[in-house]
């Protein structure tokens, strides 16, 4: 994940960004899964910023602090084990997370916040902690009919934290399975 605030950094610098129109609905789909989501009033997606990264949605703040402090939050799916449970997807994600930053050094603290209410589905909210940046990550997770979907934000320590939270309690809010993605021509949906 800090890679791809690093990369998220380096494309801001390009300019790739896009603005979304304000309440624009947008989705993303694969081979496991077709959800929606809103964006939240003051923040932009973008389908194409790390998508040659496997990421197929990002979101960014359009303007002020949350912007300067390089915020980013964005959206992706797993698979869980064949016959796995929703619960055993995301805590097997939750100890990936853990793996690979303790591969770097990193000794983060993942803790689940609550449970979370979206348009369609009942999820979970979780708090990653203890970068050497100071900085946290939150992630909201949702069973899918075969994919566990979330919504990932990276906040920096110089963020205000609360704001952060909120957007992604919105979008994250915003949430629900789709019967249909036609294939993705725009900048409001993203294949995978």
């Amino acid at each position: 994940m800090k890679r791809l605030a690093w990369l998220l950094a380096a494309a801001l610098a390009a300019g790739s960004v896009q603005a979304a129109p304000e309440g624009d609905t947008g989705y993303a789909h694969g081979a496991n899964h077709c959800y929606g989501f809103r964006v939240p009033a003051g923040w932009i997606q973008d389908n194409r910023l790390l998508a040659d990264k496997g990421v197929p949605m990002v979101f960014l703040p359009q303007e002020g602090g949350l912007r300067a402090a390089r915020v980013m939050m964005y959206t992706g799916s797993i698979a869980p084990r064949p016959g796995g449970s929703f619960a055993e997807a995301v805590r097997a994600q939750v100890n990936d997370v853990a793996a690979q930053y303790a591969g770097s050094g990193e000794q983060i603290r993942p803790a689940m916040v609550r449970r979370i209410r979206s348009r369609g589905s009942s999820g979970e909210l979780w708090r990653f902690t203890g970068y050497r940046s100071g900085g946290q990550e939150l992630a909201a997770y949702f069973p899918g009919r075969r994919s566990v979907n979330y919504f990932v934000a990276q906040v920096p320590a110089r963020a205000d934290a609360a704001a952060v939270e909120s957007a992604l309690l919105r979008l994250a809010g915003s949430y629900h399975e789709r019967e249909s993605c036609p294939p993705c021509r725009e900048q409001g949906c993203a294949g995978e």
